[in-house]
């Protein structure tokens, strides 16, 4: 039964669906569909509190069970490679790691790392029924992880890359790390990289721009009630609207609520961040500090 020899592991919005679009459309490659199947973490992910706002509705794994993951690999079992990319292995490595050597032994591993700052503020924004400000979320983070709330909810937590990367770095021989403004800024020689790690030819250098809006969407019969499920504040409920006909709550202006977020806020991050970013230059053998150089110049107005 062909099985997936490859895997895109995280970050979360670090740029992982503009990998895998970019994958899919090789004619050696096959990308599972969902993207993210989270087979993986999926005893994780079932053990999120029902108190979570997103609980049954985001995040919850496509497939628990090996028969159903395999299937997602069937149609195109002649290609050279077959992969997907589910954001959350990365955070919960201690739990998949090993369900990953079990099933797939050593597959060629790909993490995206973007800087943790803007990384932290862009999960925030991507979450359509967040109630709380980026300052007020990041405050109550440490009672979200004791009440159980999906790991997507750890906007800081998730940013702290040294020691999941290190833990991939370990367990597999072939581990691939692409800085998302790399990818952006240099989509032709990012991509080239890429294909040669995985061994194919190079398709196109043209890089899909993915998972730039937020659609939150329930399955089945399950549905979302805005008024129980978004801010009170009229401010914060203009940024949201609900699409009946489809089930499905849109973030409007996600670029404009990113932006409410303080320069205060965004060094104190960045400061609680310095530390591990220092620790994973040492481990990845890579000068990060254009990382704060980029937060550096948006606080000087660029």
């Amino acid at each position: 039964m062909p099985l997936p020899n490859f895997l895109i592991v995280g970050a979360a919005k670090a740029g992982t669906t503009s990998i895998a679009d970019y994958l899919s459309e090789n004619p050696n490659v096959h990308m599972s569909v969902p993207k993210e199947p989270r087979y993986f973490a999926h005893e994780s992910l079932l053990s999120v509190s029902s108190r979570d706002p997103l609980s049954g509705y985001f995040g919850m794994p496509w497939q628990s069970d090996q028969d159903s993951y395999e299937a997602l690999f069937e149609s195109d079992s002649g290609v050279a490679l077959r992969g997907e990319a589910s954001v959350h292995y990365l955070f919960h490595h201690a739990q998949v790691i090993p369900k990953i050597q079990d099933t797939l032994d050593d597959p060629a591993i790909v993490i995206v790392l973007r800087e943790p700052v803007a990384r932290a503020i862009s999960n925030w924004a991507y979450i359509g029924p967040e109630r709380l400000s980026f300052e007020e979320a990041l405050r109550e983070e440490s009672a979200r992880i004791e009440l159980g709330y999906n790991s997507f909810w750890f906007y800081e937590s998730l940013g702290y890359y040294t020691s999941q990367v290190a833990a991939y770095l370990s367990a597999f021989s072939r581990v691939h790390i692409q800085i998302a403004e790399e990818l952006y800024r240099t989509p032709r020689s990012s991509l080239a990289r890429l294909c040669e790690f995985l061994n194919i030819e190079m398709h196109s250098t043209v890089l899909p721009h993915s998972n730039s809006r937020v659609l939150l969407r329930p399955t089945g019969n399950q549905r979302i009630r805005p008024s129980t499920r978004l801010a009170d504040s009229r401010a914060v409920r203009q940024l949201y609207s609900f699409d009946r006909t489809r089930n499905m709550v849109r973030v409007l202006g996600v670029r404009s609520r990113r932006e409410t977020v303080l320069d205060e806020t965004r060094d104190a991050l960045g400061s609680r961040y310095a530390e591990d970013v220092s620790a994973l230059e040492d481990l990845i053998r890579r000068d990060l500090s254009k990382w704060w150089r980029r937060r550096e110049n948006r606080n000087g107005g660029e």
